[in-house]
């Protein structure tokens, strides 16, 4: 999980540790793109699109992808003008418009991972 905003990483890490999921939260691309680099077990990178330093969202995702292929991506936004229309930017995963409900947090991860709704179950 990566973003800027402290009280918003610290909110959508909460929720999906809560909802089963493992989480490493990063305060800027360049955080995030070390984190990926380090651990290979990192499948989803759910980032906010803008974001100050030399990553913002698009350029860590397209980072990120380069370092793993398989790696699936959720953008996460409070400025829908940063927001590309259809055939415009990179195009890796879905959007999810800040603020958004824990629910819809949850349901986007599932979606993107191939997983049933409802509760994880912890092993």
């Amino acid at each position: 999980m990566v973003d800027d905003h402290e009280g918003t990483r610290e909110a959508a890490c909460a929720v999906l540790q809560k909802a089963g999921f493992t989480v490493s939260a990063c305060a800027s691309g360049e955080e995030g793109l070390l984190t990926i680099a380090r651990d290979p077990s990192i499948g989803l990178l759910i980032t906010d699109i803008v974001m100050p330093g030399r990553l913002n969202g698009w350029r860590l995702a397209e980072s990120s992808k380069a370092l793993r292929e398989s790696l699936r991506v959720i953008y996460i936004t409070a400025v829908p003008s940063v927001v590309p229309r259809p055939g415009q930017g990179p195009g890796l995963g879905p959007l999810v418009p800040k603020p958004c409900t824990p629910a819809q947090l949850i349901a986007s991860v599932q979606r993107v991972l191939g997983l049933s709704p409802g509760p994880r179950r912890r092993d």
